[in-house]
């Protein structure tokens, strides 16, 4: 009983860490945030797997920091009814600039989109 007790705990506090994780992208981390990209995780299920076609953490990633340009961001979406195979978007991120991404599905076509919405306006930086 002690012991998971104690597991559940450690498992609490794993996640609880890593809820607010910042993952940045090769030259971001050297950047101060007004001068990086912020791209917000989605609330709905929608992760991101690949930058620039290379490997992102998957979960628990509240915001990816790039570097100002042209990037590919590939998304995936965990669905029982639809095709969610994963989309590619290429987006021109700004510096400064806030944006998270937004997804639709289509049940009767079995398939779901993304976008990608600059919402620097309505989100407060820190």
């Amino acid at each position: 009983m002690l012991m998971r007790i104690t597991s559940f705990f450690l498992l609490a506090a794993f996640l609880s860490g890593c809820a607010n994780k910042i993952l940045y992208t090769q030259g971001a981390a050297d950047l101060p945030r007004e001068e990086a990209a912020v791209l917000l995780s989605d609330d709905e299920q929608v992760g991101i797997s690949h930058i620039d076609g290379k490997h992102r953490a998957l979960g628990w990633v509240s915001e990816y920091r790039l570097t100002p340009g042209l990037h590919s961001i590939t998304f995936f979406k965990s669905m029982y009814l639809v095709n969610a195979a994963p989309i590619t978007v290429p987006y021109n991120f700004e510096k400064g600039h806030t944006y998270k991404p937004q997804s639709k599905v289509d049940f009767d076509r079995g398939a779901w989109e993304v976008r990608i919405d600059d919402v620097s306006a309505t989100v407060p930086t820190n």
